[in-house]
């Protein structure tokens, strides 16, 4: 089975991850890999996703977590928009 997983983290809230987290810890365990977008504006965090989605597919990795960081509502919703365009 084919699993890719895209998990949008949003830093609101003093810290608190926000996001909805779709893996049961402890049931297997993916290559995880986060991209830290804090402080950055659009298009930034989404060419950094982009970026890093491509690394993951040259070093053939399929089934991973991908975290991408932002703080900033634009961010969330473009690298989300990204995400779906890319259909993950």
């Amino acid at each position: 089975m084919l699993l890719k997983n895209f998990l949008l983290t949003g830093f609101f809230n003093k810290g608190i991850d926000i996001s909805p987290h779709s893996l049961h810890k402890g049931c297997f365990t993916l290559p995880n890999r986060e991209i830290e977008n804090r402080g950055l504006t659009c298009p930034q965090p989404v060419l950094n996703t982009k970026k890093a989605l491509e690394e993951l597919s040259r070093q053939g990795i399929e089934d991973y977590v991908l975290t991408a960081i932002v703080d900033n509502d634009a961010a969330k919703e473009n690298v989300a928009h990204f995400a779906a365009f890319a259909g993950l």
